[in-house]
């Protein structure tokens, strides 16, 4: 099992390291240099990229909790990723 999974190697994942690669893409805030490290390691990846697009001070604590409010209030925003259920169990039409 992979560590960081903590799933059997060969099964397919959720893509997650591949959206964390593009949010560290768009962030300003990482040196060109640290951004091709974390891009090749895993682990860093899915340790640091996170934290980077949260906000930093108490100002934006709370715009984020007004914000987040609002949306649940207003039932206006939804975000989900859909996979076809082949590629979440790693079958194919043909073995189902």
């Amino acid at each position: 099992m992979s560590p960081l999974t903590r799933q059997p190697a060969n099964e397919p994942q959720a893509a997650t390291s591949t959206i964390l690669r593009h949010f560290l893409t768009l962030s300003e805030s990482v040196s060109a240099e640290t951004k091709l490290e974390w891009q090749d390691d895993e682990h860093k990846l899915h340790v640091n990229v996170p934290g980077l697009f949260k906000p930093q001070d108490e100002e934006g604590v709370k715009y984020m909790s007004q914000m987040l409010r609002y949306l649940k209030e207003k039932e206006i925003y939804t975000f989900s990723f859909v996979r076809h259920p082949f590629e979440r169990s790693g079958m194919s039409p043909t073995q189902a």
